[in-house]
């Protein structure tokens, strides 16, 4: 019976951990555009559902355009400083602007595919870094390792002789890791 219950845990908790992080962003997702269409139905008298989602596409739009100006670089530069300063937002927010800056930032760090040799097994990850000011460091590079069905991952130093850069757009390859390899197919 013991056994049976346990495998009844374990099963559970793979399920919570595959459909608690979509369910939450869906949720996430569905919350804000009934807000924002929430909003409009008070100020348009007219019903028109999913105006949220255009609203919230050009407000995001626009947010962007004000962000490139000497003005709007210096109010995002005083709002980043704010968040900053709040212990438990500092952190959500430092990870989620980090992630963001990774895949479509203007310094991509995920546009370096690498094969890694880890005691013969070949790794699937991204060079991001392969300098270093410390001397200890010197020799070795930074890769990120993502992990299959999830946007977490792991940061290795190996000696650079061990990675051997990959003819694949970083896209693809984030695609192939993420999946397992089972739906995504190399460029």
């Amino acid at each position: 019976m013991n056994a049976f219950l346990d495998r009844v845990i374990q099963n559970f908790l793979r399920g919570a951990l595959l459909v608690l992080p979509v369910a939450g962003s869906l949720y996430a997702v569905w919350y804000a555009v009934s807000a924002v269409d929430a909003a409009v139905g008070h100020l348009v008298p007219l019903r028109l559902p999913g105006l949220g989602v255009v609203i919230s596409a050009v407000f995001i739009t626009a947010v962007g355009a004000l962000a490139s100006n000497v003005i709007g670089r210096r109010v995002v530069a005083w709002l980043e400083g704010l968040l900053d300063d709040l212990p438990l937002i500092r952190l959500l927010y430092a990870s989620l602007r980090d992630m963001m800056h990774a895949f479509v930032g203007e310094q991509k760090s995920l546009d370096r595919p690498v094969v890694v040799d880890v005691g013969g097994c070949q790794v699937l990850g991204f060079l991001t870094r392969d300098t270093w000011d410390q001397p200890e460091l010197a020799g070795l590079v930074a890769v990120y390792l993502p992990q299959t069905y999830n946007f977490a991952g792991n940061l290795i130093l190996v000696p650079a002789d061990r990675v051997r850069a990959l003819d694949l757009p970083g896209a693809d390859l984030l695609q192939l890791i993420l999946s397992g390899a089972m739906t995504a197919r190399p460029g």
